[in-house]
């Protein structure tokens, strides 16, 4: 057979003893020499060896692979052959192994790789249940170049396979279970805190670079005394213990658990919280700063609160005096809620629990606490909106200065895809769904096998691999290929 031309060549090639192989259209060789099997056999993954020199195999479907070269530069393949062991180690009986293509037993029981450049490593992977776990086996190869065969096999080598198989035992299901809570296991996500724009006109800061991170008003000609306004992350240690206590007076909280964390969403909440707004006065003499500068300062709770069947949404802004010097005399505050797409959100009456202006006399005397309700205006079935907000501050001794924050990882989408009924949510939040365990336990073993075993491991925290919701249903039929995320 070896002296065939080529076109007598079946296209299956075979020799004795017969031997499975995959079709081929490659040109036949014109050499003579023989390809040849090389000595770097291995088994995987992860493709180690123990001390005996024995490859483990962490799985059943174990990658077998070997390197082949021919001397007039063919391609090649190779041929797998797989046998047990005795109790010695040595080969024993060979295994009938799967034809991976067809799914069938393989001619002859060998699996026969791909054609490889000269040199190169051709592999197969055998197929479940063709090996068992925790069993010892020795496989060898033979090579192949398209019209010669190598005459000889391999030396051999051994494998392990892994040393356990999957047992899962699986309680009856209780149909009579109450149904999981999903709100009991979402917890609030953090994210950064908000970040400040300037408002113009802004001047620069006397004394300081353009690129301070305060916002700068005019100096009052009076008084020699420049405001400036900023927000910055975090409450200064001396203020933390009032803060605490006071909070613990019994601040309203419009999302209830806003208490315990500072900047955090949810599905339908968010906690913007935990920065201090601070406002001073630069005492300017001759154009330079003497030194002197009155301080004052506000620790800042911002609340937001969804609803899954409502456009109408409510935003909650506490406001705390942390510090006012009394060379202010007072300090006004003017504060501004925005839709920054105004086309698709209107803004409702602002109310304020507590007036918004704090005198020098008693410069912590109260809180002040305002509400707004906020409308999505449809521009389409499914919009995004982004909420911002500003004060300027000004006090009888110095002219206003403005700051303007907001948070991008706080932003909101609205849509109708789910249901007619207009719905928001903070889309950015990845929530937590649990199955119910007691009632259909074959479903959440198979979840959890999906889980832990695919490669993508889908819906998996630990690995960050989020699920989607499935689109409309007219969107779920074939040929689509792609999921969208709805906000409810």
């Amino acid at each position: 057979m070896d002296d065939w031309p080529p076109f007598l060549i079946p296209r299956r090639h075979r020799r004795l003893p017969l031997r499975d192989r995959k079709p081929t259209r490659l040109p036949l060789p014109m050499g003579g020499s023989r390809p040849v099997s090389g000595k770097n056999l291995q088994a995987g993954p992860a493709f180690t060896k123990d001390s005996a020199g024995v490859w483990q195999s962490n799985r059943t479907n174990v990658t077998l692979r070997n390197t082949v070269t021919d001397a007039d530069g063919d391609a090649a393949n190779l041929s797998f052959q797989v046998y047990t062991t005795d109790a010695s180690g040595n080969p024993k009986t060979q295994i009938q192994l799967t034809n991976p293509d067809t799914g069938k037993p393989a001619a002859y029981g060998m699996v026969v790789a791909d054609f490889v450049a000269s040199g190169g490593t051709a592999n197969v992977t055998i197929r479940y249940e063709d090996l068992k776990p925790n069993t010892t086996y020795a496989f060898r190869t033979s090579a192949y170049d398209g019209a010669l065969y190598e005459t000889q096999w391999s030396s051999w080598a051994k494998f392990h396979t892994r040393g356990r198989a999957v047992d899962i035992k699986l309680p009856e299901p209780n149909k009579n279970a109450p149904a999981v809570n999903q709100d009991d296991f979402q917890e609030p996500q953090k994210i950064p805190q908000p970040t400040m724009t300037s408002v113009p006109p802004a001047q620069p800061p006397t004394g300081l670079s353009p690129q301070s991170d305060w916002d700068c008003g005019d100096i009052n000609p009076k008084t020699g005394i420049q405001p400036c306004s900023r927000i910055v992350p975090g409450v200064s240690k001396s203020a933390r213990q009032p803060l605490a206590e006071r909070a613990r007076s019994g601040l309203p909280h419009l999302v209830d658990w806003c208490e315990k964390y500072s900047s955090h969403i949810k599905r339908y909440g968010a906690c913007i919280a935990g920065f201090t707004y601070e406002y001073k006065g630069v005492v300017v003499k001759d154009g330079k700063p003497t030194g002197e500068i009155l301080n004052a300062s506000w620790a800042v709770g911002q609340e937001i609160k969804l609803s899954g069947n409502s456009g109408t949404f409510t935003q909650q802004l506490i406001l705390v005096p942390v510090e006012v010097d009394p060379k202010f005399v007072s300090v006004t505050l003017d504060v501004q809620f925005d839709c920054l797409t105004a086309d698709k959100c209107s803004n409702g009456p602002q109310t304020w629990d507590g007036a918004l202006e704090w005198t020098g006399a008693d410069p912590i005397s109260h809180n002040a606490i305002g509400k707004i309700n906020h409308t999505w205006t449809p521009a389409d079935s499914d919009d995004l909106l982004d909420l911002s907000t500003t004060i300027t501050a000004y006090s009888p001794v110095a002219n206003a200065s403005a700051t303007r924050w907001q948070s991008g990882s706080a932003q909101i989408r609205c849509d109708t895809i789910a249901s007619t009924t207009p719905g928001c949510a903070f889309y950015k939040y990845i929530p937590t769904w649990v199955m119910n365990f007691a009632k259909t336990p074959p479903a959440v073993a198979h979840a959890w096998l999906i889980q832990s075993k695919l490669p993508n491991h889908p819906g998996s925290k630990t690995a960050k691999r989020p699920m989607f919701f499935l689109p409309a249903e007219d969107k779920n039929a074939p040929p689509a290929a792609t999921l969208t995320t709805t906000a409810r």
